[in-house]
């Protein structure tokens, strides 16, 4: 009998022993400004909703003139047909965007060094090869009951519409990623008559090199662009 009850005291320690890591990392506190935290955070004030501060992005190109942007750029014309919102990290949520091709205008250098280690989320796949898929720090997830949100700065880059066309710039990477050259400031709603309307009123040289130099017009880039091919 009392050998009986020492294993089942052994197992019983052991059990404890094994169990007290996952215990500690359920008591550890979240780490500031993660996910858990806001969670966290929402919770002890009786809320159900909290906004989470947008990663700080540096966008390729933003430092090259509007010329060398439009020489090595995938330039297209797109709408976007999907997308999905899912957590990154402790601390990030990201907005995955399939878009379809409407029209190519151009057809630019693709990544070929230093990529991003990326790949689309398998709820786009598959991705035809008229598509592509960006990544934007940017969306809204529900943990624990209480709906985060994510966005830097709405007004100056708004959520990406389906039922709108856009002219982007682009970097392609692998697996079917693409980079959004210059950022917000070279991403254009395209009209039924082609006129271009960036998607914010944020004063930038690369704007104002598509209003003084095509007239804001897509047909007059394409016709820059197709005859620089001739």
């Amino acid at each position: 009998m009392i050998k009986v009850l020492l294993v089942i005291l052994g197992l019983t320690v052991s059990s404890l022993i094994v169990a007290l890591p996952a215990l500690k990392k359920l008591q550890e506190p979240a780490r500031p400004n993660s996910l858990r935290w806001h969670v966290e955070k929402a919770k002890a004030e009786g809320k159900d909703e909290a906004t989470v501060a947008g990663d700080f992005m540096d966008y390729l190109g933003a430092d090259a003139s509007p010329e060398e942007i439009i020489s090595y750029s995938t330039t297209v014309i797109a709408r976007p047909v999907a997308s999905v919102t899912k957590v990154s990290g402790d601390s990030g949520i990201t907005t995955w965007y399939k878009f379809k091709v409407v029209e190519t205008l151009a057809e630019g250098t693709p990544c070929l060094q230093r990529c991003p280690d990326r790949a689309p989320p398998e709820e786009l796949l598959p991705v035809e090869d008229d598509e592509f898929v960006v990544a934007r720090s940017v969306g809204t997830v529900i943990i624990d009951g209480v709906t985060l949100s994510m966005s830097r700065s709405p007004a100056r880059f708004p959520l990406f519409a389906e039922d709108k066309k856009y002219l982007l710039f682009l970097l392609n990477e692998p697996n079917d990623m693409a980079a959004l050259l210059v950022g917000p400031e070279a991403v254009f709603t395209v009209g039924d008559d082609e006129t271009l309307e960036s998607v914010n009123e944020r004063p930038h040289r690369f704007k104002d090199f598509i209003k003084q130099r095509f007239d804001s017009s897509a047909g007059k880039l394409k016709q820059h662009l197709k005859d620089r091919e001739s």
